[in-house]
């Protein structure tokens, strides 16, 4: 047999290493000799490769191809690079994958015990390289941009920096507000849902959605952006550039908009739309105080309160609620009522 170098020879016995489920050591030698034996002690299998100058190539001097041993499930070739490699496909798609499962996975494919270890250091090794070739993909963000505009006539495209490193351009944010969803959402109710979620996986980040509801009472995305933090200015940004685009004049008086208790984004409705009735998701309000107050009764008591038609109606719903848990009681109205209470929501409805 003859190899073009002693690292395709290297390979090559790792390889048959790997295949056959056994422990290949490699003995010290020089830069034109090596030298391999079985792992497994008394095993005579070995072999001897080196340079041959008639040929310039690695030729295989000695070979004992003769094993008196098993599988060897202690195998070193087995390594967190060869893991890496052989599923980087599944950590791709599936960076949570358990440790447990990679173990059981490597022995039933490689026949060797893996340690918990080595499984982690696989997983950053294909995490890193992803998060490698992400950062590539930020230096397109420019031609996406364009790209944007140029199949999208009319659309509000933004790419934000970071302002405190302007001449090395790093990215910060991104603005996306097609000019179709602009068109098409002045057939809607003048509602609007106001949200931010983080990212999952390699990319860091959290994501700002603004949704209405179309005709038949479904979800109608309007815009949308990517920021590095939920803060008052990331949300004032994102407000600012959204209320552009809707036309929404007269401080937002005629609009609704619907949101989390996110404290950024209270103030950013403060600021620009200080007119506008601003509702807050009652569930997530209920959320918050359930973790006090955790009866079952009380549940049903706090839907009764927010469902009430009207404020007297609020008003003994409460007090009903204050004979079970004063405190509880106390504790709901730390959000104004007119947020999340329909007793104290405006009668007209936004057309």
């Amino acid at each position: 047999m003859v190899f073009r170098s002693k690292e395709q020879m290297r390979k090559a016995l790792i390889k048959y290493g790997l295949l056959t489920f056994r422990s290949i050591n490699f003995m010290k030698s020089e830069e034109g000799r090596i030298r391999a034996k079985c792992g497994w002690p008394g095993c005579p299998w070995t072999i001897y490769g080196a340079y041959s100058s008639r040929c310039s190539r690695f030729q295989v001097i000695t070979y004992e191809d003769q094993h008196e041993c098993g599988p060897n499930r202690d195998n070193h070739l087995v390594t967190a690079k060869v893991i890496a490699r052989r599923y980087e496909h599944i950590l791709r798609a599936n960076p949570t994958w358990k440790i447990d499962s990679i173990k059981a996975t490597v022995l039933k494919d490689f026949f060797a015990d893996v340690s918990t270890s080595k499984c982690k250091a696989a997983k950053k090794i294909v995490s890193e390289k992803l998060l490698a070739g992400l950062k590539d993909e930020y230096t397109k963000v420019f031609d996406y941009q364009l790209e944007l505009l140029r199949s999208n006539p009319g659309s509000t495209i933004l790419v934000g920096l970071n302002p405190e490193y302007m001449d090395q351009n790093i990215f910060q944010s991104f603005y996306v507000c097609f000019n179709a969803m602009k068109k098409g959402f002045k057939a809607c109710r003048r509602v609007i849902g106001l949200d931010g979620c983080f990212f999952k996986g390699a990319c860091q980040g959290e994501l700002l959605c603004a949704i209405g509801r179309d005709a038949n009472n479904q979800m109608y995305p309007v815009a949308w952006a990517v920021v590095e933090k939920e803060t008052s200015e990331s949300w004032e940004w994102f407000v600012g550039l959204l209320i552009k685009d809707l036309d929404i004049n007269d401080q937002g008086e005629g609009w609704v908009f619907i949101s989390d208790q996110q404290k950024g984004l209270i103030n950013a409705m403060q600021n620009y739309v200080p007119k506008a009735q601003h509702r807050m998701c009652a569930r997530h309000i209920y959320a918050n105080w359930k973790k006090k107050f955790r009866e079952h009764a009380l549940q049903k008591k706090f839907w009764a309160i927010a469902k009430a038609a009207n404020r007297e109606d609020f008003m003994y719903r409460k007090a009903k609620l204050a004979q079970d848990t004063s405190e509880g009681a106390r504790d709901i109205m730390r959000t104004e009522p007119k947020h999340w209470a329909r007793a104290f929501f405006s009668c007209w409805v936004p057309l």
